[in-house]
């Protein structure tokens, strides 16, 4: 009887580029390396809003976007792409623990990415668009908390050579 890997499901499925992705013995300290660049943004990003300097804030949004998105495009074509290769035969669970992780990853970078566009495209900081920024943001930052801790304690254990 031949053993056969759980079918990949269709969001999972990375598109062929002629060449496999192979593990990166690196690339989960500079998935890490990362997570504290975000922070560090998000850090700055409340401190420019405890100081009332909206201009930094606006700057440190587009820088906050830019390594998110920058993060994200890496993990899913490399961390997520090799979880995927033929070599880990993925189980049924895993491919199912992918999935819900990719799923949390992208409802998580859309809504901080949405945060982003729209607050650092508000030329007036009013008292009440303040006070909705703070409270965003701090909401923003318990969920990218929350998703990078699920990150390194899930997927990013997965990640080993094939």
């Amino acid at each position: 009887m031949e053993a056969c890997a759980a079918q990949v499901p269709r969001e999972l499925e990375v598109s062929p580029s002629g060449s496999s992705t192979r593990y990166d013995l690196q690339l989960i300290d500079l998935m890490k390396d990362d997570h504290r660049t975000l922070f560090y943004i998000y850090s700055d990003l409340v401190r420019a809003t405890e100081r009332d300097d909206y201009a930094t804030v606006r700057r440190l949004l587009a820088n906050f976007k830019f390594a998110l998105q920058a993060h994200l495009r890496v993990e899913n074509m490399r961390s997520y792409a090799q979880l995927l290769q033929p070599l880990h035969a993925p189980d049924a669970g895993t491919l199912a623990l992918i999935a819900e992780l990719r799923r949390e990853v992208d409802g998580v970078a859309r809504a901080a990415v949405a945060f982003a566009t729209t607050y650092a495209g508000i030329d007036e900081y009013t008292p009440e668009k303040k006070a909705d920024f703070s409270a965003r943001l701090a909401s923003i930052g318990d969920v990218v908390i929350r998703q990078v801790s699920l990150e390194v304690s899930r997927p990013y254990t997965l990640y080993q050579p094939g």
